[in-house]
């Protein structure tokens, strides 16, 4: 039941990798070269494809491919993506290094707007837009710390 699961995924990942690379500039599954893709072609280009995958995955040269063949190519496939994974890291932080690192400029302080010295009020008709502030926009009001409440006094005879 394994093998054969195993088995059916290889192939669904045959079909899938033709399709790809039919749909690329690559060598395509037309095998008489009339622009497209019938069954015949499909069915010659699956079982190359297949005896392929096959002949990779019989590691013992045996000419089946059985769960120790399937354990190696499962364990040769795991080797092969944490080389990647690490590889990848690798690089990632070479450029994390070469990337300087930017830092947000600090928010300019808020200023009220003057006119010719005098301080502008806010217009109530327009509240969208704060023209007491340059720029149209009130600062944030920061929360006033609370004052800690004096202990009542006692008189102790």
């Amino acid at each position: 039941m394994i093998i054969e699961s195993i088995i059916g995924i290889v192939v669904i990942g045959a079909v899938a990798y033709l399709f790809w690379k039919s749909n690329k500039d690559a060598p395509s599954t037309d095998l008489n070269n009339d622009g497209k893709t019938d069954i015949k072609d499909f069915v010659v280009a699956l079982e190359k494809s297949v005896s392929g995958l096959a002949s990779v995955a019989d590691v013992n040269k045996d000419g089946k491919v059985d769960v120790d063949d399937a354990k190696v190519v499962v364990e040769t496939v795991k080797t092969k993506i944490s080389e990647t994974v690490e590889k990848g890291k690798t690089v990632a932080k070479k450029i994390k290094k070469s990337t300087p690192e930017v830092k947000p400029e600090p928010a300019a302080t808020p200023k009220r707007a003057r006119n010719n010295g005098k301080l502008v009020a806010d217009n109530p008709a327009t509240p969208e837009v704060n023209e007491a502030w340059e720029g149209g926009k009130a600062p944030e009001k920061k929360p006033k710390p609370k004052k800690p409440k004096k202990p009542k006094m006692t008189v102790v005879k």
